[in-house]
Formats: C-alpha cells, sequence, structure tokens
C-alpha cells in the first residue's frame, strides 16, 4: 500500500506518546473515519495537501521532504540526475569489489540485475556512507 511506511510510522508514535488513536486526527484537523480510511489504505495518504503533511511532519518531529518520501511521493529515480542509473550504480559496485573489506559481497553482473532498485541504491548508500 504506497504510503503504509508513514501511517506505520505515525501509529507507532501515537502508541509510543500514550495517545489516543484520534491523536492524529485531531493534529490534521481531519476526522477520524477519514483518518482510518487513510491507514486502511481505502484513501492514498499522499493525497493529503502539503499543510496537512506539514502538520504530520511537525507531530513526528521530521523534516517534511522526509514525509513526503515515507508517504511514497518518490522513487529513487526522482533522485537521480544522470541518464543511465545502472551504469552509475554499477560503477559503484566496481569501486565497492577494489574494497577488500566489500570486495566479497558484491554481486556479480548478472545478479545487480536481479534486486529492486531500490536495494540496489541502498547497497551503495550504505557502502559510501560506512566508506
Amino acid at each position: 500500500m504506497p504510503g503504509s511506511r508513514l501511517v506505520k510510522m505515525i501509529k507507532k508514535v501515537i502508541i509510543d506518546r500514550g495517545l489516543p488513536d484520534r491523536a492524529i486526527a485531531d493534529v490534521m484537523g481531519i476526522t477520524v473515519i477519514y483518518w482510518n480510511s487513510l491507514a486502511n489504505g481505502n484513501r492514498q495518504i499522499r493525497s493529503l495537501g502539503k499543510e496537512k503533511l506539514q502538520l504530520v511532519a511537525d507531530f513526528l518531529g521530521l523534516p517534511l521532504i522526509q514525509v513526503y518520501n515515507l508517504a511514497d511521493f518518490f522513487t529513487p529515480q526522482d533522485f537521480v540526475y544522470k541518464k543511465d542509473l545502472d551504469e552509475q550504480l554499477w560503477l559503484s559496485i566496481e569501486k565497492m569489489g577494489s574494497d577488500p573489506t566489500w570486495a566479497g559481497y558484491i554481486p556479480k553482473k548478472d545478479e545487480w540485475a536481479q534486486p529492486p532498485l531500490s536495494v540496489l541504491m541502498t547497497m551503495v548508500l550504505l557502502y559510501e556512507q560506512l566508506s
């Protein structure tokens, strides 16, 4: 369900803070019925306007862009300005192959096409963060 990561995070914060289920509906200025419709996937959370999502961001203590990301407004391709994403990611994987710590973990070229793009990008981003 698109936006399920955001819904799960909202529910977790409500539980962690010991708030009633209707707390997020009150924060956003919507009815509990509408919130339940969003939470159950009957309505898409990304259909909320920027003002309501900003209220959610404030409630969660997150930047608005992260709330948009959790609501699945974006795909990994939205963050890429290079024409050939696969080529750029593969260059990073080749760099990992020259690193003795990571060399044993990199996928072969034919294995590289199998995982979803988000998994490949996560792998490359983790390597870049750690190296």
